[in-house]
């Protein structure tokens, strides 16, 4: 997906700018959007004015791997004073709830809800033990993590 460009109002002096929004990044087909949200370059407010920085959302990202098949969500901690909003947006195993998938998710994912966090270092963690776990299995690009692994004689 592409980012938006977005008018945003710094909290501090008030001052009006266009800043660009991801809201679902593919690391596994775009590396290099990958790096920048990992090194937390995306979806960064900087004050032309006062210069005060800041992570912003529009309340939600979608990181997908499609090479390594694995996504996790990010929801602003707001989501949790919404009670009508949690409800149509998580069933009640706080998985994202299957009648309302986002736009423009890739096939293999109609399956697996992704992994849900309300941090955003949390899906950068995430993002960062999946790819870790891959690469200790020794999996090449392309290869799920598997469910259960074979049993050791």
């Amino acid at each position: 997906s592409r980012p938006t460009d977005h008018t945003i109002t710094c909290p501090e002096c008030g001052h009006k700018q266009v800043i660009v929004l991801w809201r679902k990044i593919d690391g596994g087909l775009d590396p290099e959007v990958r790096d920048l949200l990992v090194a937390g370059e995306l979806n960064v407010f900087r004050c032309e004015v006062c210069a005060i920085e800041a992570f912003y959302t529009l309340g939600t990202i979608l990181y997908t791997d499609s090479a390594r098949r694995y996504a996790v969500q990010y929801y602003a901690p707001a989501i949790l004073e919404h009670d009508d909003l949690m409800i149509h947006t998580f069933d009640g195993e706080g998985r994202v709830a299957s009648d309302g998938p986002p736009e423009g998710w890739a096939g293999w994912y109609d399956q697996d809800a992704p992994h849900v966090v309300f941090d955003f270092d949390e899906m950068i963690r995430y993002i960062r033990f999946r790819e870790r776990l891959h690469a200790l299995m020794e999996l090449p690009v392309g290869v799920s993590v598997p469910h259960a692994l074979p049993e050791i004689a």
